[in-house]
């Protein structure tokens, strides 16, 4: 008796036991509704045409169509700063090569780039060379780890980064985002800065699990959400689960007529808050796969038929995740030191990413880009060769955004002398949280049911 008492009191327990510690959101439907909203508008945004073709929403024609945006972009100026960076990830993230296209060599045009100087610089460019396994000479003017050594200088001593790149100015949640997506493939090489960047978002989630940047918003929290799921890091379990709210549920406050609106108040959705919006969407249902919204590696399966040719989402699920230094001959005493003005104004924020995806074992081809992302405080002002973002005030107060990813899996990668190499990559298995809930249940009812027909059963056979 003793023994089923115990099973009982377990079975009790077990139940108790809230169902947010399974935690694990599906954002299918959330994402389908808003990529169809934001279609029905046009495309128009380099950052919602990445996450959309990471996501598998683009159709043959939407992908031709925007090329030919950016053959125009391409035609009319010669481009630089973040301006560059985003055109190299779209190029990517449309199954284009950017060391190729068009005769233009963008991902050299970024290393080579004499532009670069603010924080916003170094995280897109830091992005935009580690979407794929490009190969950096070593005296290119900027390797990886210059970028990296970059942006580690402008941290605050709160851990988070500031808009104006000011290393004793205040850090805000989008800006400290976007720079944890640009590190996220290279946690080995800034992991202490890495971490206090973390401890800085633990600091900053409200009780609702969302984030403010001047008031509560959608941007922040995508751009949170963006970063930790670069990371490799669950936004809804662990320290970013507030008793039942987390990230990612938090964003249900913000949406409006198919879209999201930047704040509670806001009257409507608008076109900055659903780009943001559906990168961390994307960003998240990558995570849960293993995968990263910026990475665009593709790969050819050992056994089977080749994987396709673009870096589309249809490849992502065949994606794998490179070593920690990218897999890229960078030298790290070729180019000068940079110098980081503490009040130097950043080209538009971008939104990082990283995809780490798992799958069985895949040879992944070397090329790295990046994705960048409109994120600043209030409107964002059209991009000029200088692409200066001043932040400004709309009629919702500030908007600000930010960008990042990583996978949560461990992956191994064996390097080949030749430019290929060999990844295995690991995929755990999620069990629904609802099946463990109604499971319990079940087993908690079958006992009690057990223990009453034995009591009552041999009560009935006594009086007999």
């Amino acid at each position: 008796m003793k023994v089923k008492f115990a099973v009982l009191l377990f079975c009790v327990a077990l139940l108790l036991l809230p169902v947010q510690a399974f935690a694990s959101e599906d954002v299918s439907s959330d994402l389908d509704t808003l990529a169809n909203h934001i279609k029905s508008s046009g495309l128009n945004s380099d950052w919602e045409v990445i996450a959309l073709s990471k996501a598998g929403k683009l159709t043959d024609s939407e992908r031709a169509a925007y090329l030919n945006t950016i053959n125009d972009r391409l035609n009319a100026k010669q481009l630089s700063g973040t301006d560059l960076d985003k055109t190299a990830m779209v190029v990517k993230a449309l199954g284009q090569d950017p060391t190729d296209y068009q005769s233009h060599n963008l991902i050299k045009a970024i290393y080579s780039d004499a532009s670069i100087k603010s924080l916003m610089d170094f995280t897109y460019a830091l992005t935009a060379l580690s979407t794929d396994d490009y190969t950096i000479p070593s005296d290119a003017l900027w390797t990886q780890d210059q970028l990296i050594a970059a942006l580690v200088k402008l941290q605050t001593s709160s851990g988070g980064w500031g808009w104006a790149g000011d290393p004793n100015g205040d850090p805000d949640v989008d800006t400290t985002g976007m720079v944890l997506t640009a590190l996220s493939r290279y946690q080995d090489k800034a992991k202490d800065a890495i971490d206090k960047a973390i401890n800085y978002l633990k600091n900053s989630e409200q009780e609702d699990g969302g984030f403010v940047n001047y008031s509560p918003n959608s941007n922040s929290t995508a751009q949170a959400i963006i970063a930790l799921s670069s990371l490799g890091i669950d936004p809804t379990e662990g320290d970013f689960n507030k008793n039942g709210h987390n990230p990612v549920t938090s964003l249900d406050q913000y949406k409006s007529n198919g879209g999201y609106k930047w704040a509670s108040f806001s009257e409507s959705d608008d076109p900055f808050s659903n780009e943001q919006v559906i990168q961390g969407l994307v960003a998240y249902s990558q995570f849960k796969e293993g995968e990263q919204l910026f990475n665009f590696r593709v790969k050819e399966p050992v056994s089977g038929s080749s994987a396709p040719k673009d870096g589309s989402s249809t490849v992502s699920s065949t994606e794998a995740v490179p070593e920690s230094n990218g897999g890229v001959v960078s030298g790290t005493n070729q180019a000068p030191d940079p110098i980081l003005p503490s009040n130097t104004l950043s080209t538009e924020p971008s939104r990082l990413a990283s995809n780490t995806k798992t799958t069985d074992t895949v040879v992944t081809k070397p090329k790295r880009s990046s994705d960048e992302k409109n994120t600043a405080q209030g409107t964002a002002t059209k991009e000029t060769n200088s692409t200066i973002h001043h932040a400004s005030p709309s009629k919702d107060g500030f908007k600000s955004s930010a960008h990042r990813p990583k996978s949560q899996h461990q992956v191994k990668s064996i390097p080949k002398h030749s430019p290929e190499r060999v990844t295995t990559v690991t995929k755990t298995t999620q069990i629904n949280p609802l099946h463990l809930y109604l499971g319990s249940a079940l087993v908690l009812l079958g006992i009690i049911g057990l223990y009453v027909r034995i009591r009552l059963g041999g009560v009935r056979y006594e009086d007999r």
